[in-house]
């Protein structure tokens, strides 16, 4: 296996909500922001970080 280093960076549709993560994803969260509701048109939007 290799451990190659990376880096990902994100941020919420508005823009208000920033992230860098330096690490391989290790969470799945669901986000309920009325932006991402009508974006999917539906009650979340799955996010693997």
């Amino acid at each position: 296996m290799h451990n190659t280093s990376h880096k990902i960076e994100g941020h919420c549709r508005c823009g208000k909500v920033k992230f860098e993560i330096a690490s391989k994803p290790m969470i799945t969260m669901a986000c309920h922001y009325t932006g991402c509701q009508k974006m999917t048109s539906s009650a979340f939007f799955i996010i693997g970080c």
